[in-house]
């Protein structure tokens, strides 16, 4: 197991982020390289993302609004 990964974390596939924020994969994919997300590797081909660290992203943007 990742010990970067906390059993309680919920994670989210690339497909279920871009279909949260109506966004395709690409564009999740450019905000990875671009340092707003922190994806977690499981495998060479398979990255998820903390739901926590997504609330917070989704937080701090509706803050700045």
């Amino acid at each position: 197991m990742n010990p970067a990964i906390n059993p309680q974390d919920t994670l989210l596939s690339r497909l279920e982020l871009a279909k949260r924020w109506s966004v395709s994969t690409k564009t999740i994919q450019r905000h990875e390289k671009a340092g707003k997300l922190k994806p977690i590797s499981l495998s060479s081909h398979v990255v998820r993302y903390r739901l926590s660290d997504i609330i917070a992203i989704e937080e701090d943007a509706t803050a700045r609004n």
